[in-house]
């Protein structure tokens, strides 16, 4: 009887040692900014016109892969599509793979303002969507 329980303690054990082999790393280690998530708000180019911008982010450390979406006039939807950036600091600075838009943000907790540029220049304000 003993030794089948010193055999379940060892087994137990070994689970535990391989539990805590499998964990891994955060996607966002301590001390970075974390963008990730799903980001709404507007973009305003002044006389060009104004209207709706959604960030959708993915994160692994200071790389940060995902989607823009623009709307507000007929041929905004151009700059639709998926966008590649980094993080420094408090600074999230993004570009689309096409070269149609880039910007950078000043993000402060879940609020971020800044501006892009490409086909027009644009102040952008967000808000992390929880």
């Amino acid at each position: 009887m003993r030794e089948a329980a010193v055999t379940t303690i060892r087994h137990l054990w070994v689970v535990a040692a391989l539990g805590m082999g499998c964990a891994s790393a955060p996607a966002v280690p301590p001390g970075i900014l974390d963008v990730a998530g799903a980001w709404e708000g507007t973009w305003n180019a002044g006389i060009v016109g104004a209207g709706a911008i959604g960030l959708t982010l993915e994160q692994r450390g200071t790389v940060v892969t995902g989607r823009l979406e623009m709307s507000g006039l007929q041929a905004i939807s151009a700059t639709d599509g998926p966008l590649e950036g980094k993080v420094s600091g408090n600074v999230f600075s993004f570009k689309q793979a096409t070269g149609v838009i880039e910007g950078a943000t000043t993000v402060n907790g879940d609020e971020m303002v800044g501006g892009a540029t490409g086909r027009f220049r644009a102040d952008l304000r967000l808000r992390r969507q929880r």
